[in-house]
């Protein structure tokens, strides 16, 4: 009862919103539990969940914005799986959770073209290309105005200088971009 299992929505093309209450009890959202909901619009995590499965959101080609920090609540996500925001292609912005500090495979957002930013609030996220997607193929897929937002010195913004990303200090209104 504590999860939105595998498949559970996989291809309801026509599904625009799946609000649960972010105080909700789900722990875990299965595998491909979104997979081609191509009409969601959003979706905000609820506080409880630690486990994301695979591709759980892939082809959601609809979707605008994924919110795993529960509108500023503190998620208590440890896990996410491969291939799991992949081919979201509205998808603007997606925000991590301040203790999620496990390693952000840029392979999970391959194919969202009209990603704006990511924020990793944790200094100890690293981004890593894994799953034969490189750093190059993303900066190819991604707008001109797309900027990874964290803390300063911290994994993201060296990440975001050595690979010439645009970077936004976390809650401030403070950008630079290393060429």
């Amino acid at each position: 009862a504590n999860t939105i299992g595998n498949y559970a929505f996989a291809k309801c093309v026509n599904l625009k919103y799946a609000n649960f209450p972010t105080n909700s009890s789900i722990k875990k959202i299965g595998e491909y539990a979104f997979y081609n909901c191509r009409s969601l619009e959003k979706f905000i995590m609820p506080v409880a969940v630690t486990h994301i499965g695979n591709s759980a959101f892939e082809g959601c080609a609809g979707m605008t914005e994924l919110d795993l920090n529960a509108n500023g609540q503190q998620v208590l996500l440890e896990k996410v799986g491969r291939n799991v925001f992949k081919n979201c292609t509205s998808l603007e912005c997606l925000i991590f959770p301040e203790y999620y500090s496990r390693n952000f495979d840029i392979s999970w957002i391959a194919g969202d073209t009209s990603l704006k930013y990511v924020r990793i609030p944790n200094a100890n996220m690293k981004l890593v290309a894994e799953n034969g997607f490189t750093f190059e193929d993303l900066m190819k897929q991604l707008p001109e105005e797309f900027y990874f937002e964290g803390p300063d010195e911290s994994e993201i913004h060296k990440i975001s200088k050595t690979n010439s990303y645009a970077f936004k200090y976390l809650n401030e209104e403070i950008y630079e971009k290393v060429i």
